[in-house]
């Protein structure tokens, strides 16, 4: 029992120590995210209020499927810098292109 109980414990702290040397996993391509690091910027925002945060990365606006992939929205915040923030307060994050001087309403 005390071996059983000692192989455990020591299975316990290498996995522990494993998990903490690398907590993330590169799951890009496995969730659809096809950037190519052109622009590296990057905001996270939930433009269209689904409940799901959505990405936008290198010139691209991804919208998040139910925490399971990300597909490219059509037409969006295009360009390459973005800031997210709802200047007019009705519940819809708009988002303001800062290297264009673009602020484009949600």
């Amino acid at each position: 029992m005390r071996k059983l109980l000692l192989s455990l414990a020591l299975a316990f702290a290498a996995t522990f120590r494993v998990a903490a040397l690398e907590p993330f996993i590169d799951v890009t391509a496995e969730v659809g995210l096809e950037i190519k690091n052109t622009e590296p910027v990057a905001a996270w925002a939930d433009y269209d209020r689904d409940g799901w945060v959505d990405l936008y990365a290198c010139g691209n606006l991804w919208r998040n499927v139910e925490g399971r992939h990300f597909e490219k929205a059509k037409g969006g915040a295009r360009g390459p810098s973005v800031l997210w923030g709802d200047f007019d307060n009705d519940g819809y994050p708009d988002a303001l292109n800062y290297r264009r001087f673009i602020l484009l309403r949600n």
